[in-house]
């Protein structure tokens, strides 16, 4: 991308991002793009309104100007994962490559992220093109070599998965990119059965599909307001309600399957949110926590 679409891209998302944390005029619009974009220059009304029509056919979000106030606001935006995390990163990439980079704290956890071989799966799974595959899973000393069909790449608790057919059993799998120590792609095409992938996780919580139980509805408890807060903010799932039982006391239901990473999300916030049903799910959290419990047990001397 050269460096005036770069700007363009960038110069869209700044407008966007202005103008969901209140409404502006096109001056204002125009003083902070000035602020913030290097050889920002020669930028009329007619240029701002023609973004504004691109940002809606690109971006799905409506921009109007409310006469009422004599200024543009978002009337209607679609909630896009995709649109919003695109954001992020163009806002990121730009903080990040000024002087006040040191003022962003990021996780210094999140080291290798394999993003470096997004491409190439991307244009495999565009071409529908095998890929040869070495992979090293935790606590093993070997790295096994295998031939995939890639599907996808998901995104899960910080890190990244490549989500694929397993040639050897024809099990759709989630390898995570850090585990990756060799990945190419093939020539042979590869025909499998069509797979909405997109939809493919709607019913769990993170990449491992190994359930503990089929779909279900989850009822958890919570007396913790602030709990209520963070939940309603980051929901553990698109199912979820929320309901006040009484005045100190809520519910959240939830129709999911149960999976290992799902109580992996439940014992993060055991210490405010119980499990109310199923009753095997209770079961399960108590068995964790006890073995919790017990690496804090004082040792026997």
């Amino acid at each position: 991308m050269s460096r005036s679409n770069q700007n363009f891209v960038k110069r869209q998302v700044k407008i966007i991002n202005y103008l969901k944390v209140k409404p502006l005029n096109y001056n204002e619009v125009f003083f902070k793009l000035q602020n913030s974009i290097e050889e920002f220059s020669g930028y009329s009304l007619r240029t701002f309104q023609r973004d504004l029509k691109t940002i809606e056919s690109v971006f799905s979000i409506e921009i109007k100007f409310n006469r009422s106030i004599n200024k543009y606001e978002i009337v209607k935006e679609d909630h896009d994962v995709s649109n919003n995390r695109m954001f992020e990163s163009i806002e990121l990439a730009d903080f990040l490559s000024n002087e006040n980079r040191k003022a962003i704290l990021l996780d210094s956890r999140k080291t290798q992220t394999g993003s470096e071989r997004f491409e190439e799966v991307l244009e495999a799974i565009s071409g529908n093109y095998k890929m040869k595959m070495n992979y090293k899973k935790y606590g093993e000393e070997k790295e096994k070599f295998r031939f995939v069909y890639p599907l996808a790449i998901k995104e899960s608790r910080s890190r990244w998965y490549l989500i694929a057919v397993d040639e050897n059993d024809s099990e759709i799998k989630s390898f995570a990119f850090d585990r990756i120590t060799a990945l190419s792609t093939t020539t042979d095409v590869f025909k499998i059965e069509p797979i909405e992938i997109a939809s493919y996780f709607n019913d769990f919580i993170g990449v491992d599909r190994k359930q503990l139980s089929s779909e279900t509805q989850v009822v958890l408890e919570t007396a913790d307001e602030n709990q209520v807060y963070y939940l309603e903010s980051l929901p553990l799932h698109s199912s979820q309600r929320i309901k006040k039982i009484n005045k100190n006391k809520f519910h959240v239901f939830l129709n999911v399957h149960i999976t290992y990473d799902f109580v992996l999300e439940l014992l993060y916030l055991s210490s405010s949110v119980r499990v109310v049903e199923p009753l095997f799910l209770v079961e399960r959290m108590n068995e964790q926590l006890q073995k919790a419990i017990t690496l804090y047990k004082p040792s026997k001397t």
